[in-house]
């Protein structure tokens, strides 16, 4: 589609009557990728800091003071 078409003329709307599902269907779809691929980015972010901070000589203790969550 949007070979075709274009990403300025890709709707939800016309991508979810291609896909052959309902406009809420891909909403919802959407959304939940949007949450799983936020919560691995923040989970992907969390684990360079914490090895940042080691490889600097500081330790995982202070990954950790330093808000960063294991």
């Amino acid at each position: 589609m949007f070979a075709e078409d274009g990403y300025a003329l890709a709707s939800l709307p016309v991508i979810s009557r291609r896909a052959g599902v309902s406009t809420g269907a891909l909403h919802f779809f959407i959304s939940r990728a949007r949450i799983f691929w936020r919560v691995r980015w923040e989970a992907a972010a969390t684990v360079s800091v914490q090895r940042l901070v080691v490889r600097e000589g500081a330790g995982a203790g202070a990954a950790v003071a330093g808000g960063c969550q294991p």
